[in-house]
Parts: structure tokens; C-alpha cells; sequence
């Protein structure tokens, strides 16, 4: 991933939650590239069948609680 971004001139990446486990944050600033590590937090719906399972995608929220309610959970 670094000489990837070193080649496309970046200056941040962003690696997933589980980067932390993996991620050479020292290499990444000795490149001058700023690293971030994404803190998803899951909104909650109300589902038809059980308790709240989360990532389950676009069609699951749409499915349980519509478009406009939908649009509602996802800009919170």
C-alpha cells in the first residue's frame, strides 16, 4: 500500500478498523503520508426477525424500514 500511494503523490491513506493490526505506521510517515485508521460506528433499524444484526446492506434497511425512514438511519 505505501508504494502505491508514494507512486499516486498521496499524502494521507485510510486503513480499515483491523489496519491497527498490520499497518507499518512508521514507514507511512517517514513517507510523509499521514495514516487514519476508520472507526465505523453501525446504525441501528429496526429489523422484522430477531435482535439488530449489523452490515447487512442497503436492501436489508430498505427492506425493514423503507426509503424515507432508510434515508432517515443513514444521515442520522
Amino acid at each position: 500500500m505505501l508504494d502505491m500511494c508514494r507512486q499516486l503523490g498521496a499524502t494521507e491513506y485510510v486503513f480499515g478498523a483491523m489496519g491497527r493490526d498490520y499497518a507499518d505506521v512508521l514507514a507511512f510517515d517517514a513517507a510523509g503520508i499521514k495514516v487514519e485508521f476508520q472507526e465505523y460506528k453501525h446504525p441501528t433499524y429496526p429489523q422484522l426477525h430477531g435482535p439488530f444484526e449489523p452490515y447487512m446492506g442497503a436492501l436489508d434497511l430498505l427492506f425493514n424500514v423503507g426509503g424515507e425512514e432508510g434515508r432517515k438511519v443513514i444521515l442520522g
